[in-house]
């Protein structure tokens, strides 16, 4: 698909913005803050004139996107928002209203498209890379719509996506014209943001004529020679080392909620910045882990015009004590997935940054500061043993009542049985062995709805009675995989065999058992589900699970309910009788009918299906 990147510009200027501006106007017209009733969104946008004004001081809003709201003439118009504009009134407004996975949502949503706005090779970007992006796009969207207005908004934009997705975008033009206006506004108001803290240095360098000694001085620095006696040299004006100071600026002021409590491990990372000058912070999705990493930077004292933020290992050239005290750099290791070339690139580097931060330099000591995903971070761990890597704090989710904190997370990264033991190597030959034996032919209007239900859910549960075409129906959802990357579970203990280096789908059949009902048997596959939804909601492993309709629900209602088994897609049997014919020496044949009827209760057309009875 030579139009991978234009894909992703209409999805973010024709689909995303629009839950967005749904959910700003939905928590506008329940806000209680401004203390009238809301009665127009000029009227709203007037009686929160100060807290907008206060996110301008603060340059969370930019001069064009404060005219947006506030027009030299006429009303305000919503439709002219961008996602950069509805992402900072949402999280800042209305943040305690918004829960902490939706605001997740719409920081992924506003990361992709910065993301996609400084891509270099517009033309080339991987099939891989598209489909990241495209999914990250497409679960925060659908979990926004159904915030907004439930499941058939949630349809509506479905439809959408999947018609952006293969449609021929006659509207290309006008959507791309929309894009790089959006980027030229961006750049300017940044330039002009530049140009005025130019000028004023400018006003002050004339003022004080009189220190232009002092400034001369001030531009050499002492280096030793040859012979080992120091020698001067002029300094020379970095243009890289200035965008990783304003880099770093940008990130310690959008990455840090307003109303954010630092966890107990905020004391830990400065402990070790004080001590080592040197740590890692480790977490997993929504702990604010970054946000708790920069509020110990900020206590740290830190003189923010010597601090820079790397965003590639080669950055690090560019870095001297002389001129720089702190290096910030996020995700060294890959983003949400294990990058190789990034992680080979910093453990190049690790033994100069370990050396660098250790050197005595009077009161000159480099820190570094790095955050990772802690999946990532053991990623790299098992590739590159370094001392450095031991410098970890790790940030767990802050807990609550209705947000326990999710502490299985270290549990699936951590192999317990080698991948190349004889069981493993058993279980991947009776699997390989089952996908063959029940590869059948499903119907397309079968396969469509669990399709898309496990694409956008990750995991799906199919249920339905004996002989209904469960497991027919799941292998045929195991064949977008290779047969290496699938593990088939039979029992709750051979999760621990599940190597996330090589398994990327894992089968469970008959959970709530084939024969009979096993309670026992059932509780310990609900343990083992603990273990397996971190892995999934980690983006590690998706899973496929088959039950009899009457033992699933049998389960729900009298063992418990779980996060795993929410997503289904019901399959019926029907048995019709049509015609029978006995020949010699064949087995007698037998036809059977087959609906399929989703979880939201779509009635899909009977479907014949033709098997052989011995």
């Amino acid at each position: 698909m030579a139009d991978k990147y234009h894909r992703l510009v209409s999805f973010l200027i024709n689909i995303c913005p629009e839950p967005l501006r749904e959910l700003f106007l939905q928590n506008a017209k329940s806000d209680t803050k401004p203390g009238v009733p809301y009665t127009s969104l000029d009227a709203y946008l007037a009686s929160r004139k100060q807290d907008i004004l206060s996110l301008k001081s603060r340059r969370k809003l930019r001069d064009d996107q404060y005219d947006l709201l506030y027009p030299n003439s006429g009303p305000a118009d919503e439709s002219q928002w961008d996602i950069t504009l509805l992402a900072v009134l949402i999280l800042e407004l209305f943040r305690t209203n918004i829960q902490n996975q939706i605001q997740f949502h719409i920081r992924d949503i506003r990361d992709v498209r910065n993301s996609l706005q400084h891509e270099s090779s517009t033309s080339s970007i991987s099939d891989t890379k598209f489909q990241q992006n495209w999914d990250r796009l497409e679960i925060a969207t659908l979990a926004l719509a159904k915030v907004v207005n439930g499941t058939n908004y949630e349809n509506v934009m479905k439809g959408k996506i999947e018609t952006a997705n293969v449609s021929n975008m006659p509207d290309l033009a006008n959507t791309l014209t929309i894009w790089f206006m959006e980027m030229k506004t961006q750049m300017m108001a940044e330039m002009k943001g530049k140009m005025e803290e130019i000028l004023k240095d400018t006003k002050e360098t004339k003022r004080k004529s009189n220190e232009s000694v002092n400034i001369l001085q001030n531009a050499h620095m002492v280096k030793p020679g040859p012979s080992g006696k120091p020698n001067k040299r002029m300094k020379i004006v970095d243009k890289a080392l200035k965008k990783m100071q304003d880099y770093f600026e940008r990130t310690l002021n959008t990455e840090i909620p307003e109303d954010f409590n630092a966890p107990v491990e905020t004391d830990r990372i400065k402990q070790k910045l004080q001590d080592n000058h040197l740590v890692i912070v480790a977490g997993q999705n929504n702990s604010l882990y970054v946000a708790a990493a920069l509020t110990a930077v900020k206590d740290m004292g830190y003189n923010e015009k010597r601090c820079v933020e790397m965003q590639n290992f080669s950055d690090w050239n560019h870095v001297d004590p002389e001129d720089v005290e702190f290096v910030l750099c996020c995700n060294p290791f890959g983003r949400e997935a294990y990058d190789a070339e990034k992680a080979k690139g910093m453990a190049d580097i690790f033994s100069s940054i370990q050396h660098t931060v250790k050197e005595d330099r009077d009161d000159k000591n480099l820190a570094v500061l790095m955050t990772s995903d802690i999946g990532v971070l053991n990623e790299c761990k098992k590739r590159y043993y370094h001392d450095i890597l031991e410098e970890v704090v790790t940030v767990y989710h802050s807990t609550s009542e209705t947000q326990p904190a999710d502490l299985t997370v270290a549990r699936c990264n951590k192999n317990v049985v080698p991948s190349t033991s004889t069981i493993s190597q058993n279980l991947a030959d009776q699997t390989c062995l089952f996908l063959d034996h029940h590869k059948r032919q499903v119907h397309p209007d079968i396969m469509k709805a669990a399709k898309d239900k496990f694409k956008v859910h990750k995991s799906v549960v199919l249920v339905g009675p004996p002989r209904c075409g469960k497991t027919s129906l799941a292998v045929a959802l195991a064949a977008s995989y290779q047969p290496s990357q699938v593990l088939l579970l039979t029992y709750p203990e051979q999760v621990q065999h599940v190597d996330q280096n090589r398994t990327d789908l894992v089968m469970i059949e008959d959970f709530a058992g084939k024969y009979g009902f096993n309670k026992i048997q059932i509780c310990d596959w609900y343990k083992t589900f603990e273990i397996l939804h971190v892995m999934k909601s980690a983006g590690k492993l998706n899973i496929i699970l088959t039950c009899d309709k009457q033992k699933f629900k049998k389960c729900t209602e009298k063992i418990a309910a779980h996060p795993l088994l929410e997503h289904t897609v019901e399959l019926k049997r029907k048995n019709v009788p049509v015609k029978q014919e006995i020949h010699t020496n064949v087995s007698q044949a037998q036809t059977v009918t087959v609906d399929t009827v989703s979880n939201q209760h779509h009635y899909t057309p009977p479907i014949i299906l033709a098997g052989r009875v011995l």
